[in-house]
């Protein structure tokens, strides 16, 4: 069973959600879009800006975002249950984790995709790295590490085979 923590937050982000006011009170009505929600691109041109305002985000989401995931482990009856969540160990969420699996990719390669994902510029891109910790520390932390700049089919090997390992590990 996966657990997107992105899409977790993002649902977060709608009106009428406890969430969504905490945001708007904190955070000015300039960040809601026509539609009502929260306009995550404003959103993050503020808190990107100036790490005390990403803190204060994170302090008001990171606690709700949890929340839904418990909430989730909780309804699933899976017996492998993956969190997705980049913000991880930033949150502190590893120490409820048996596992921790962490993509790594280099810095240059990272601002790249941010830049053609989310249609930024190399400084903005750069900011949100910044925000980010260093791959040191995820290796540092991980059970298994994944470069997203391997060929595709040798990382598929590479997971399927931590994957089977993990199963061996339940299993016994």
């Amino acid at each position: 069973y996966i657990i997107d923590c992105d899409k977790s937050a993002h649902k977060l982000y709608t009106p009428g959600k406890a969430a969504h006011a905490k945001i708007v009170g904190e955070f000015g009505e300039d960040i809601v879009a026509s539609n009502g929600e929260i306009d995550r691109r404003k959103l993050g041109t503020v808190v990107f800006k100036d790490l005390k305002q990403l803190q204060k985000l994170n302090s008001l989401l990171w606690p709700m975002i949890m929340e839904e995931v418990q909430q989730e482990i909780r309804n699933c009856n899976a017996d492998v249950v993956v969190v997705e969540a980049a913000i991880l160990l930033g949150a502190g969420w590893d120490k409820r984790c048996h596992e921790i699996w962490a993509t790594i990719i280099p810095p240059e390669e990272a601002i790249r995709r941010l830049q053609e994902r989310n249609n930024l510029t190399a400084e903005e891109a750069k900011r949100r790295l910044s925000a980010q910790m260093e791959n040191k520390k995820y290796v540092e932390a991980a059970n298994v590490v994944i470069c997203t700049l391997w060929p595709i089919d040798y990382t598929r090997t590479q997971i399927d085979k931590a994957w089977n390992l993990l199963k061996e590990r339940i299993s016994s």
